[in-house]
């Protein structure tokens, strides 16, 4: 793969991040007004991140710099961001449950998510931190 491309799927991933909370807001997955703002500064944060990243790195391969810019690595990014997906949807659901409740199918996957997404974020934490950066 060539360097030109190897930070590509920052954008795309980026770009579908963003895209991510107008698509639950249409589809009426929100069920309460703070996993709405949660789920807007979760994901809009993240898109906002990762297309920084991807034109940090971008423009110091055009621009050929010997500085290069702190980006995690992919195989650090990806449990990463798998993490913040599965823990706010465990977050999301416990305060759907508080809102007004929800059904004994949904109350049984909040701690499976939310294990998961913290045992993913500890996974990339520890990519990241071994890495020495």
């Amino acid at each position: 793969m060539s360097k030109a491309r190897r930070y590509t799927w920052m954008l795309v991933v980026g770009v579908l991040f963003a895209i991510l909370p107008f698509s639950h807001a249409a589809n009426g997955a929100w069920r309460n007004p703070v996993s709405a703002v949660l789920g807007l500064l979760v994901f809009g944060g993240t898109s906002v991140t990762l297309i920084r990243w991807w034109y940090l790195t971008r423009r110091a391969r055009l621009t050929a710099t010997l500085v290069a810019p702190t980006v995690p690595r992919t195989r650090v990014l990806v449990p990463a961001l798998f993490g913040i997906v599965f823990l706010y949807g465990a977050i999301s659901l416990a305060l759907d449950w508080l809102w007004r409740g929800i059904n004994a199918e949904e109350k049984e996957a909040i701690p499976g998510l939310g294990t998961l997404g913290l045992l993913l974020l500890a996974l990339a934490a520890v990519l990241h931190l071994r890495r020495g950066r």
